[in-house]
């Protein structure tokens, strides 16, 4: 391994605290001949693992701005001049799957995360899913993974992935041409271990039940979609079991799949699901749902049979998009931190970029907490 790296190398996160470093020892923060915070408490404040603290460490080293021995912490050697960034012509290039567009709020907001991340030496090359059908969509994300293939310039990926066991083979020869890559929202298909960055579905969504069982409703139906992706799995088994850790049976009529719109505000689908459930022998008292936008379709589809929320049915949605709107939030969601997610998965692949070779991956699930407005309704008094 070489023991020196030109400073256009290093990761945006290790070249954000080498120059935060720097700039305390040219303010006499750090004083000559004092020692550097220990790697703990560097990593500690800066958020990172003490592998890129060393990192940072080794070019301050180089820099000859400390002295580094065995056994003992760095040692300040100098005050810096006023500091010349240098300026790199080499530019490398992240690139990003996104789904369902770059427009999205939520999708925005994720790549305003990893943005955060990037360095003025490093760009953002983004991709989405193009087409009407499922399987247009994925062979999009094949075309765009190809894409990345052929560009030598590309030093990583972070993919909101589609493609199933479709898609596999292309993610395979990514890995062996050493494409570093991270998994953000969905998970990897079975049978790629991979970094990968998301939020904890399952106990977002037995959160989500537990709410409504504290507030009386023992009745709760569950719509989901009928996208094949990690999940959309997840939710409906968190909903499953929150219901039987209550000693309440899964019954399969509560349980339904939006097929989703053929057309744009096209309700024909949703309307038939909700009266699938209305119309049932034990009709729900509460309804959660696998995503916000299922849940305003069953909003307006319980709207149109004269169902009123949340005075006849309570609903539940997840990933809080109303708080980019300009009207008041109603709807009970449990909310995506969408930007931290884009900062977490754009840090963990840099540290993947900066140490070479294989190592195990991490799977870093976020909490998606319940932000409960007017959409929920206590029944106990009933």
């Amino acid at each position: 391994m070489k023991s020196t790296q030109d400073r256009a190398t290093l990761s945006p996160t290790v070249s954000r605290i080498v120059d935060v470093i720097d700039q305390r020892i040219r303010d006499g923060s750090y004083a000559v001949g004092e020692w550097l915070p220990t790697e703990r408490a560097l990593a500690e404040e800066f958020e990172v693992s003490r592998m890129l603290i060393r990192s940072a460490i080794k070019e301050l080293e180089r820099l000859e701005l400390i002295s580094c021995a065995s056994h003992r912490r760095p040692t300040v050697l100098q005050r810096r001049l006023p500091v010349v960034r240098h300026a790199s012509p080499v530019s490398r290039n992240v690139a990003m799957w996104v789904c369902p567009a770059p427009s999205w709020p939520a999708t925005a907001m994720t790549m305003r995360g990893v943005q955060q991340v990037l360095t003025d030496n490093w760009r953002l090359v983004v991709g989405s899913p193009t087409g009407d059908t499922k399987q247009q969509r994925i062979d999009s994300e094949l075309r765009f993974l190809r894409q990345i293939q052929r560009d030598r310039d590309v030093d990583g990926l972070i993919i909101e992935y589609l493609g199933g066991q479709l898609n596999l083979p292309i993610l395979e020869e990514l890995r062996e041409s050493d494409l570093k890559m991270v998994f953000i929202g969905h998970e990897p298909p079975d049978g790629f271990p991979a970094h990968h960055v998301g939020v904890d579905d399952r106990r977002s969504i037995e959160r989500a039940v537990k709410q409504l069982l504290r507030i009386g409703h023992s009745t709760i139906g569950y719509v989901s979609n009928f996208d094949e992706v990690s999940t959309v799995a997840n939710r409906l088994a968190g909903y499953q079991k929150a219901l039987r850790q209550a000693g309440l049976e899964c019954h399969p009529d509560l349980i339904a799949r939006d097929p989703g719109p053929p057309g744009d505000d096209d309700l024909e689908g949703c309307e038939r699901l909700v009266e699938q459930l209305m119309c049932g022998p034990n009709p729900p008292t509460a309804i959660v749902t696998v995503n916000d936008v299922v849940a305003f379709r069953v909003l307006h589809a319980l709207k149109a049979r004269s169902i009123r929320v949340p005075q006849d049915v309570s609903l539940i949605g997840f990933d809080g998009i109303e708080r980019w709107s300009q009207s008041e939030r109603f709807l009970t969601t449990s909310e995506q931190p969408f930007q931290e997610m884009g900062t977490v998965a754009a840090e963990l692949l840099f540290e993947a970029i900066e140490h070479e070779g294989d190592h195990p991956p991490k799977h870093i699930l976020l909490d998606a907490p319940l932000r409960v407005f007017s959409s929920i309704r206590a029944i106990s008094g009933d």
